[in-house]
């Protein structure tokens, strides 16, 4: 298979967006496999534990980042089941990324609350304070308990 830099940078994103999720959770399992060792070292000072809360950061970051690109794949899905088992098992699959996605954002609260320079963008201040994050996960409870109930409704 062609990686996301053979493809280039350029290339259509519906040939590039699996071969990204697969490098994003290589990437996790990398990042889970740094922390460990981190987390093995004795007696660690403050600088050493601040690295440790933005490695985890970053891991939810890739987490939210493959869960979008799955989620991406799944909406598109929904626009052309062509039946109402079908619909019914793409609605199903959202649901699994979102409700993985509320876990991974809440994880990902304990560290920006640790760190207030986490999720700092100059350009756009704190994108990522835990304010912030509840704010998203109050809209895809949003999605998940209006909008896409909506659709599973429509399947009786």
């Amino acid at each position: 298979t062609l990686s996301t830099w053979d493809l280039g940078r350029y290339a259509p994103f519906s040939l590039r967006i699996n071969n990204e999720i697969k490098l994003h959770k290589k990437n996790v399992e990398r990042l889970k496999k740094i922390i460990k060792g981190l987390e093995s070292i004795e007696n660690p000072n403050k600088n050493l534990l601040l690295l440790i809360n933005t490695i985890k950061y970053i891991k939810c970051m890739f987490i939210t980042t493959i869960n979008a690109y799955e989620f991406y794949i799944e909406r598109k899905k929904l626009m052309i089941a062509p039946t109402k088992r079908e619909l019914g098992k793409v609605t199903q699959r959202i649901r699994k990324i979102a409700n993985r996605e509320i876990e991974n954002a809440r994880e990902s609260i304990e560290y920006a609350e640790k760190d207030s320079s986490i999720g700092y963008e100059p350009s756009m201040g704190y994108v990522a304070s835990p304010k912030r994050i509840e704010w998203k996960i109050k809209q895809v409870n949003y999605m998940l308990n209006a909008e896409l109930t909506k659709y599973e409704q429509n399947l009786d």
